[in-house]
């Protein structure tokens, strides 16, 4: 019982360094496979980072257009009101104009 005790922690710690070499392996590729891009494609690079920033000017602006487009609803929300209660007011005016 031992024995399967101790085969079982050593699978369990040798399949670990065994995925521990696996994240190594791929992390040097994935950079090896990144520096030769930067080196044979430098003009790549450029194009995704003027792309990159290109995507946060336009989200910016997005989101100061949202920001007016809420602004503007608001006033024109408030201004809706403002004239109900105006016309409101007139037709109580002339309704007691009428009247009298």
């Amino acid at each position: 019982q031992r024995k399967a005790s101790i085969e079982k922690e050593l699978e369990a710690k040798i399949q670990t360094n065994i995925a521990v070499m696996e994240d190594a392996v791929k992390a040097r590729i994935e950079s090896e496979i990144e520096e030769k891009v930067k080196r044979t494609y430098p003009e790549l690079e450029t194009t995704i980072r003027t792309n990159l920033q290109r995507a946060r000017e336009e989200a910016m602006e997005k989101g100061r257009l949202n920001a007016e487009i809420t602004r503007l609803t608001s006033a024109l929300g408030v201004a809706e009101d403002q004239a109900a209660s105006q016309s409101r007011m007139m037709a109580a005016s002339m309704a007691e104009n009428q009247e009298a």
